[in-house]
């Protein structure tokens, strides 16, 4: 099956690159000490990170943005980067423009990285009032004021992250393609206890409300809230995975090895829905079941 991923010429959806992104992708703003006059220099990142299993995609979505890029092997991982503002002005951010992000956490680094990429495109040499309104920027992305540029730029004042809001898209807009790809980055199809099977797609609380309309978008499933404070959107209705899910995720591919957790899924659901099922689990069933478990998720990728 991996053989059939790889082999596929077919241009990626837009739509799904941007889902994919929500899930897998980030935007940095690369800070770094030097020795020339200012002592500081930035490069603007856009990178997507997967696990070896799914190398190829990144091929794929380096070929969708006219090949610019390059991708790495980072020891069990890959990343695909474009570090070039050039680049990133003339390609990646009208891609995101066009195709916005849904998830809060990915489109306010985006908002944030844009600004920074405008502010380099207009200033070749960057004066002291330059870096300060970069720094600015800097120091409001995740973990921003971990660089070790703000031991000698200090009482920087962060841009208010609140004031950024995503008018480029409707968040109750979700396009199947759009979460497709999200799906391959943050979903997964299991089964827990004896034999009751599971889609789930799991994030952090601040786009629990991403997930509500995920939900209504399918009709279906329930959030809960988990130990670590994450968010899951569940859907265990086996009516709603045989109705609504499978018929779904058949017709808009998952595109990256997840569509071989979708197979065995797949293969457990007909063990679940065949003829004259009373519930009442056979111990030759459970086993079929665990051994379809043992070639997905984790399991797959260890294997």
């Amino acid at each position: 099956m991996l053989q059939k991923l790889y082999a596929s010429s077919e241009r990626l959806n837009p739509n799904w690159i941007t889902g994919f992104t929500d899930s897998e992708g980030s935007f940095i703003l690369n800070v770094e000490s030097n020795k020339s006059k200012k002592g500081v220099s930035f490069r603007p990142i856009f990178a997507i990170t997967v696990h070896s299993s799914d190398k190829y995609i990144l091929y794929k979505i380096k070929k969708f943005f006219n090949n610019i890029g390059s991708v790495r092997k980072i020891r069990s991982y890959y990343c695909y980067k474009v570090e070039s503002t050039k680049e990133m002005k003339e390609v990646i951010i009208p891609h995101f423009e066009q195709y916005p992000l849904l998830s809060k956490n990915k489109f306010k680094s985006f908002f944030l990285l844009k600004s920074c990429v405008e502010i380099l495109s207009q200033n070749k040499i960057l004066s002291e009032t330059t870096i300060l309104e970069l720094l600015k920027y800097k120091a409001s992305f995740k973990k921003g004021l971990n660089a070790k540029i703000f031991k000698k730029y200090k009482n920087i004042i962060e841009y208010d992250i609140n004031k950024i809001i995503n008018t480029t898209r409707n968040i109750e807009d979700i396009n199947p393609f759009w979460l497709a790809g999200f799906v391959a980055g943050d979903g997964s199809f299991g089964v827990y206890g004896r034999g009751k099977p599971s889609f789930r797609i799991s994030q952090d609380k601040i786009d629990e409300l991403l997930l509500i309309n995920i939900s209504s978008f399918f009709n279906s499933g329930k959030i809960t809230k988990s130990k670590t404070g994450m968010r899951d959107l569940n859907i265990r209705s086996i009516l709603d995975l045989n109705n609504i899910i499978i018929p779904f995720f058949k017709k808009y591919k998952l595109c990256t090895s997840k569509e071989i957790d979708f197979y065995y899924f797949c293969e457990i659901m007909k063990i679940i829905n065949k003829k004259g099922y009373n519930k009442k689990w056979m111990e030759k069933d459970l086993e079929k079941v665990k051994l379809l478990t043992l070639k997905m998720n984790n399991h797959r990728r260890k294997t």
